[in-house]
């Protein structure tokens, strides 16, 4: 009973290091830990490190299904090993992740997992870590950068600073644009520039750029031109006194070779608008602060 087992492979379609990495981080764990078609986000919390423990509550409807466990082996970006427990869990219960490179735009997953009280038990799982390779590769494909945060400031304050005062928080080479038809430009230096039309524009309310040209000039890039066609979406919504500020950058995905380095430019330039609407005073780039270049 105790030697029953699991094993599933399949290839996802991003870089090993990437792929890897979502498992150790929880906003991408809370997409993946969906077995099942049509569940909501998992509530995950975990302490990457080895011996740090996690909790992976999964959610289908009203039913909640909590599982936790143990990191005992973290190699990046080739082996993730950690034990698996539920309500029905057997002693000893682990579960082993290989990682191999395919090319540099593919990576196989292989996972082990041992250890069942019986065979209907161990056959569920099969299902469900199917189900979870699936909605991995999935997710790599479509999971796009996006951050929410709540401000103490009214819309018209928020949409004025995304749509006139784009200068004082992002780059202080930028224009204004806030309606339909409207070209903005922002820039930096070393030739990096990005251009966007509005395409729509719901005053106070909503906002969206389609970026129809840029040159990402980083040295460690391949691909200078990733956002192109991508889309970027701002939603304000009246939250009390102040207000609900709901961002993405659609299409901005794990799979794209800029990622990381996007995500930490949105992360630290969407700071920047916040400190800009509580305070008056952001952290733009210009020659004097050069911060993590988009």
């Amino acid at each position: 009973m105790s030697e029953l087992e699991v094993k599933v492979s399949k290839v996802i379609s991003a870089p090993i290091e990437k792929v890897f990495d979502a498992w150790l981080d929880p906003k991408m764990l809370a997409k993946i830990m969906q077995p099942m078609e049509g569940m909501s986000d998992a509530i995950v919390t975990n302490d990457a490190s080895v011996g740090g423990k996690f909790s992976i509550v999964m959610v289908a409807g009203e039913d909640k299904m909590p599982h936790s466990g143990e990191y005992l082996e973290i190699v990046r970006p080739n082996r993730l090993v950690f034990t698996w427990e539920t309500d029905c869990s057997a002693e000893g219960s682990t579960v082993t992740l290989d990682f191999s490179k395919v090319d540099d735009e593919n990576t196989q997953v292989d996972l082990h997992h041992v250890k069942f009280i019986d065979e209907e038990t161990r056959d569920n799982h099969k299902g469900g870590w199917t189900g979870i390779l699936d909605a991995l590769g999935k997710t790599m494909l479509e999971e796009s950068y996006s951050s929410d945060f709540l401000i103490t400031v009214t819309p018209e304050v928020v949409f004025k600073a995304i749509t006139k005062d784009i200068d004082k928080w992002w780059t202080v080479a930028s224009n204004s644009a806030s309606k339909v038809g409207d070209t903005l430009t922002v820039k930096f230096e070393e030739g990096t520039f990005w251009e966007m039309r509005v395409t729509k524009d719901i005053v106070n309310k909503y906002l969206v750029w389609h970026v129809t040209n840029g040159n990402h000039n980083l040295d460690d890039l391949s691909k200078k031109n990733e956002w192109i066609d991508t889309m970027i979406k701002w939603k304000i919504e009246k939250n009390g006194t102040g207000s609900k500020v709901s961002f993405i950058h659609k299409g901005l995905v794990p799979t794209l070779e800029c990622y990381d380095t996007c995500n930490n430019g949105w992360d630290y330039f969407l700071t920047s608008l916040q400190s800009y609407l509580n305070r008056g005073e952001g952290n733009p780039y210009s020659k004097m602060n050069k911060p993590p270049s988009l």
